[in-house]
């Protein structure tokens, strides 16, 4: 099984060590989507303490995800989802506009992947 994680992964910590680790629990092959500057400016009012390339290629490093990829241009897009059909959608437990965006949107996809929720600690994964 394919399982899909968005965030901001802004600065790796151990609630996102544990995000990754509870959405490998899904299936065995873990794409994290990583939200753009502009994007994660729109979700919390503020840009990231780091850059959207930093945020991205320290996650590459981590072993938890298999795949690192780039965030839509703007919310409603499911770009990555479209091209990469997951079969699981995770969300962390405070994810809610991520959450909500896919909700709203899930209609535009042929197979709309199934959405688990995990429960962390950091509310700006």
């Amino acid at each position: 099984m394919n399982v899909m994680v968005f965030g901001f992964f802004d600065g790796l910590h151990s609630d996102h060590e544990e995000f990754l680790r509870a959405a490998r629990i899904f299936g065995d092959r873990v794409s994290a989507v990583v939200l753009q500057d502009h994007v994660v400016r729109e979700l919390k009012g503020a840009l990231p303490a780091n850059n959207f390339t930093a945020r991205f290629e320290e996650l590459q490093k981590n072993d938890r995800v298999d795949e690192v990829l780039i965030g839509d241009p703007a919310f409603g897009v499911l770009s990555a989802i479209k091209k990469h059909a997951p079969d699981i959608v995770v969300f962390g437990s405070r994810q809610h506009a991520l959450r909500r965006d896919f909700e709203k949107n899930a209609h535009r996809l042929k197979q709309p992947p199934v959405v688990r929720t995990v429960v962390v600690q950091d509310p700006h994964l």
